[in-house]
């Protein structure tokens, strides 16, 4: 049975995950007050205002390895603080991270609106040859069951990178 636990939201939310039953994120876009995420503790939700941006997907691998997708950025929560990575235009993104699959804190893979695909290795962004043209696929997701089995899927798209 869901229950209802009002945050009193003041936009869309935008994205929802998930460590455990006390520890979740939640964000919305640009309603009264610009963006905004909290966070839940297992007894109530906080305003988290560390994280800047709009942000449009949320994944982590851990608590301790949580990634907040923005525009051609990523918000990175490592169990006590939140960065910004600015993902080099090199890479070809130049749209809003719509996908993310993190597997490890050294490892995650990243879709933008435009359809280019990055990964993340530990150390730097590296573009992701996916199979396909990229071209407008923006509603693309993201999954990883692990470092040899991650899915990308989008309009007409559907990839496996073993």
């Amino acid at each position: 049975v869901l229950h209802q636990a009002d945050k009193g939201l003041t936009a869309d939310a935008t994205a929802l995950w998930g460590s455990s039953d006390a520890d979740a994120w939640l964000s919305e876009n640009a309603g009264m007050g610009g963006p905004k995420t909290y966070h839940w503790d297992g007894g109530r939700w906080t305003q988290d205002t560390r994280v800047m941006g709009n942000v449009y997907c949320l994944a982590g691998s851990s608590g301790a390895d949580v990634w907040a997708g923005s525009n051609q950025a990523v918000n990175r929560y490592n169990g006590s603080t939140w960065t910004r990575m600015m993902i080099p235009a090199s890479t070809g993104v130049t749209g809003y991270i719509r996908s993310i699959a993190a597997i490890s804190p050294n490892e995650a893979y990243l879709a933008d609106s435009n359809g280019v695909v990055v990964k993340w290795d530990g150390t730097a962004f590296k573009r992701v040859d996916i199979g396909y043209a990229t071209t407008t696929y923006s509603n693309m997701a993201l999954y990883a069951a692990d470092s040899n089995n991650v899915w990308v899927a989008g309009r007409g798209l559907l990839s496996n990178r073993r």
